[in-house]
């Protein structure tokens, strides 16, 4: 039992120590902790100690998510396992993005995106970049119907099809 409450303990401090490093500072305002209950269910908690993760947005839920499942990487030892991210940016604004772009690839062993090109536009590229941790990119290339081609494309050549508007 006092191990199992001393790993909970631990999930909850690391939780929320990453949450702290991926949510922008409105969110911050807002959850406090991320809680861990007996029965091992997920919730956040605001600066007075109420349950709020039925009130919070996709986008936080999606910081949430990522904060414990980075966790649970640590606490289990650091493991080097991928962190795979479907469409990883489509609920998140524009700071939650650069948090992630800037902290993940030094919490993550492997980071893989599987991102369309409204997600991942030459913001996202080019602070992929600076983090020097970019390792690959392929594409997608639609040759006829029903006949896809993965590409390998150089990460320092590479020039998403979405332009930033700025």
């Amino acid at each position: 039992d006092r191990f199992a409450i001393e790993v909970k303990q631990k999930l909850e401090d690391r939780s929320s120590d990453n949450f702290s490093r991926l949510a922008d500072i409105e969110t911050q305002k807002d959850i406090k902790k991320i809680s861990i209950d007996d029965n091992y269910m997920l919730d956040v908690l605001n600066w007075t100690g109420q349950r709020r993760l039925g009130e919070i947005s996709a986008g936080q839920r999606q910081i949430v998510s990522l904060s414990f499942i980075m966790a649970l990487i640590q606490v289990a030892g650091n493991l080097e396992v991928p962190l795979f991210m479907d469409t990883p940016f489509g609920r998140l604004s524009g700071v939650h993005r650069d948090h992630l772009l800037d902290s993940i690839p030094k919490m993550a062993s492997q980071w893989i995106l599987l991102a369309t090109d409204t997600e991942f536009t030459e913001v996202e590229a080019n602070a992929l970049r600076q983090t020097n941790a970019w390792g690959k990119i392929y594409e997608l290339v639609k040759e006829k119907e029903g006949v896809t081609r993965i590409v390998e494309r150089d990460v320092h050549q590479f020039i998403p099809k979405r332009k930033s508007i700025f």
